[in-house]
This record gives C-alpha cells, sequence and structure tokens, in this order.
C-alpha cells in the first residue's frame, strides 16, 4: 500500500531528477558531459557504474541541489507510513473491542484491587462493596 502511494512520485519526479545527472542534452540535443563536474565525469567513466545506479541516487555527486527531491520524497514516504500505522492502529482497536465486548466472559473485565481496607479484607465482604458500587456488574470478588 505504501509503496503504491509513493510510485506515483518516484517514477513521476524522483527518476526523471537521478537520470539528469547522466541524460541532460542542451538545445540543441548534445550531451552536455563537457559542462559536467569532474566528480559526475569520474562517476560515468566508472564502468561497475550500470544503468540502475545511474537512475539512481548513488549517482548523485555530493551537495548536489537535486537531493532536495530525495529530502522531499522522505517526508512523503514517512507521512504515508504514519497514515497507514494510524489507519491500521484503529482499525485493530475497534476489532479487539469488538471481540472484548461480544464474548461474555469475566476474564476480559477482571481487574485488580491493592491496598484494600482492613474491614473489606474478606471475598464477601469485597464482593459486597462492589456489589453496591456497582448493582449487577459484579460476577465476584476473590480476596488473597
Amino acid at each position: 500500500k505504501i509503496f503504491a502511494a509513493f510510485a506515483p512520485y518516484a517514477f513521476v519526479v524522483l527518476l526523471p531528477v537521478n537520470a539528469s545527472v547522466f541524460f541532460l542534452t542542451n538545445a540543441n540535443g548534445d550531451s552536455v558531459l563537457n559542462e559536467s563536474t569532474e566528480e559526475e565525469k569520474t562517476i560515468l567513466a566508472d564502468p561497475t557504474v550500470n544503468s540502475f545506479n545511474r537512475l539512481s541516487m548513488a549517482s548523485m555527486p555530493a551537495k548536489d541541489s537535486r537531493m532536495w527531491f530525495h529530502c522531499f520524497g522522505v517526508y512523503i514516504l514517512t507521512g504515508l507510513a504514519l497514515r497507514y500505522l494510524q489507519r491500521e492502529a484503529k482499525w485493530y482497536t475497534q476489532i479487539r473491542h469488538r471481540f472484548l465486548t461480544q464474548q461474555n466472559d469475566s476474564r476480559h473485565r477482571t481487574v485488580i484491587v491493592r491496598h484494600i481496607p482492613v474491614e473489606l479484607r474478606s471475598s464477601q465482604r469485597l464482593c459486597d462493596y462492589f456489589a453496591k458500587l456497582y448493582p449487577d456488574k459484579v460476577c465476584g470478588a476473590l480476596c488473597f
């Protein structure tokens, strides 16, 4: 999902920006390789640089202003990931709440109470106390 949402930016913006490092032409259609920096010429002359590397961020010279497109892409990708995580968390919470409320199982609504006053430290007295606070809601109480 995240890749599908980010792919238009990657293919429409990043791929041409990366390709512009090696495939720039002037108005006459001539290559501007002669106008390239020494670092670009060194990268282009490297026999290990294949077509994939020429279209990646790895082919860009250091401190190139075209890196801002990649920086902006990171923000887009982070935003998409957070959006999808938020949607999944909301979906999970809804499913979990539905599961816990559909089943009539006391384990789903068990509460541990600590520091019980001395006068309520028996199972029956504790059950009576909570039954008075929450009528028809208390299944039982266990004091140990």
